[in-house]
């Protein structure tokens, strides 16, 4: 896959608008319909700037070590835009070329989880332990921050694409497994807890007691 170009300055325009959250808009890059850029935008709920150096930091650190995971888009580093720096990002596609839709969006159409219960749970029960052996660190963990990447007609992955990294002043997690054991697993248990919450369905009780 191609990386960002050098430009001194990206421009980005609604055209690529993809996505929002609190903190952060999301855009394709209008050079690569592979690649996503993340800035910081103001809001009611603030300029989201702690977040972003908290992701920056984590990121970084990760590449710098050389650490990949399948439950993590590629990043590429970060880039100036005309709307602030940006870290770049592998778009998550489909084996058909569509972007990815979260774990919130296949929850909340009918007659998904009943279809599809084996898979889900083994998707989600990979991801946690992809996140304990690749030492995936997160704030929060929502189900809409969480993609369910479609690798072929039969087989699916689960993406962490936000929030990524510790609140911690002082990250131990990020230098010792037994902390970052601890952190992933407070962090898992809290997500399974917002699943039942969000989605109250017998199905998705009954999938948490093997989570």
């Amino acid at each position: 896959m191609a990386t960002p170009g050098n430009k001194s300055s990206l421009v980005l325009s609604d055209k690529d608008f993809l996505a929002q959250g609190l903190h952060k808009k999301c855009y394709i890059h209008p050079d690569n319909k592979n690649i996503c850029i993340k800035v910081t935008y103001a809001s009611e709920y603030g300029d989201g700037r702690k977040e972003f150096e908290r992701e920056v930091k984590y990121l970084e650190l990760r590449r710098k070590r050389g650490c990949k995971s399948r439950a993590l888009p590629e990043y590429y580093g970060h880039i100036e835009t005309n709307l602030g720096t940006g870290l770049v990002y592998e778009l998550v596609k489909d084996y058909d070329g569509n972007i990815s839709q979260s774990l919130a969006d296949y929850f909340n159409k009918k007659g998904f989880l009943e279809g599809n219960f084996p898979a889900i749970k083994e998707s989600l029960l990979l991801l946690k332990e992809n996140m304990i052996k690749d030492r995936i660190i997160t704030a929060n963990l929502f189900p809409h921050n969480v993609f369910y990447k479609k690798d072929s007609s039969s087989s699916a992955r689960l993406v962490i694409i936000d929030d990524l990294g510790s609140t911690a002043l002082i990250p131990l997690e990020y230098y010792n497994s037994f902390f970052s054991q601890k952190k992933i697993s407070r962090k898992w248990n809290k997500f399974v807890k917002k699943l039942q919450e969000k989605f109250d369905l017998p199905l998705v009780h009954e999938l948490a007691q093997y989570l």
